[in-house]
């Protein structure tokens, strides 16, 4: 059986935004005022916490730009060091030395977000030595 539902402008508006700002790309949600999603916040609290405080730093490079290099890290910089990238459009850590040496990939799919944050830390600091 059908339904006519009748909505008004303003009703439409309202939901076209809700619908936009709950667009999940890779498990993050994206839009102003959205929570962090699981991964994120395991990136924020164990990933980069523990790599900053062991000599990491912060990389932003234009090329990486389009999967999110605001989750970056780098100790000794992005062509000879060890890398962390946290690739939100994927859902995917990736930890390599400079020229993709020792690449290893971190699917965050169906695994625990704090179980992989801290497989990365630990794999990342591994390289460092």
């Amino acid at each position: 059986m059908k339904k006519v539902i009748r909505l008004t402008e303003s009703d439409l508006i309202r939901i076209v935004r809700r619908v936009i700002n709950e667009q999940e790309v890779g498990g993050f949600k994206e839009g102003p005022g959205d929570p962090q999603t699981d991964e994120l916040e395991h990136y924020n609290k164990i990933v980069k916490p523990k790599l900053l405080k062991s000599g990491f730093k912060d990389e932003y490079d234009k090329k990486l730009k389009q999967i999110g290099t605001e989750n970056s890290l780098s100790y000794g910089g992005h062509s000879n060091g060890v890398n962390v990238l946290l690739d939100k459009m994927k859902g995917i850590y990736y930890v390599w030395v400079g020229n993709n040496k020792g690449m290893k990939e971190f699917l965050l799919g169906p695994n625990d977000p704090k179980v992989v944050a801290n497989k990365v830390v630990q794999y990342a600091l591994s390289l460092k030595r």
